[in-house]
């Protein structure tokens, strides 16, 4: 009997040996990561100095565009909204500036105001013709605007736009012509921004000092 016994706990002893031991799954120290937001969302940047909003610019200042040579301008006879007549060969011997405008241009009139002061001053050597280019149905508005500003110089009417059209083809406004003492073409100046005026003086009292 005991060596039956003796027997049976060597057989269970070997077949304990015999039995492989399998180690625990081991976890990991430092687990992965799991992204809060699928990687296939877009990247976002903050709002910063390096995008900043566009800012509109204003119109830089230009000065008027002298023609190559100084051609003859050709005579014309507008009536004013006055109902008075003004030939430009009658002016022949001062400076003549012709600013073509409407009332409903508003660069049109900031630049109407400064020739308009800087004639008043230059009465013996320079003279302003403003050349409205309204069509019947806003005229009205133009005369409003006149007497207003309390404009002083001649405001001629260029109902079929000859006179646009021998000086200023391209129909911009505002538009303004510079002709010299003795009738030439000197130069054209197209829009009206900010300090334009400045350069406008110092051509206008160049072409005076040309005797």
């Amino acid at each position: 009997m005991r060596s039956l016994l003796v027997c049976a706990l060597l057989l269970w002893s070997a077949s304990a040996l015999a039995e492989p031991t399998t180690p625990p799954p081991k976890t990991p120290e430092h687990p992965t990561a799991t992204p809060d937001h699928p990687t296939d969302h877009p990247t976002e940047h903050p709002t910063g100095t390096e995008h900043p909003a566009a800012t509109p610019e204003r119109p830089a200042a230009t000065a008027p565009t002298a023609t190559p040579n100084r051609s003859m301008v050709a005579d014309f006879t507008l009536s004013t909204l006055k109902g008075e007549t003004v030939k430009l060969s009658d002016f022949k011997g001062k400076v003549v500036v012709i600013s073509f405008w409407a009332s409903w241009c508003k660069p049109c009139k900031q630049e109407l105001q400064h020739l308009d002061k800087m004639a008043r001053t230059r009465t013996a050597d320079m003279v302003l013709l403003a050349v409205n280019t309204d069509d019947p149905s806003t005229r009205s508005e133009a005369r409003k605007y006149i007497r207003r500003k309390k404009i002083k110089c001649q405001v001629p009417l260029d109902p079929d736009g000859q006179v646009m059209a021998d000086l200023n083809p391209r129909g911009s406004l505002p538009f303004s012509v510079y002709i010299d003492r003795k009738g030439g073409l000197h130069s054209t100046h197209d829009g009206f921004a900010s300090g334009d005026e400045v350069k406008i003086q110092k051509l206008v009292d160049t072409l005076i000092a040309e005797k």
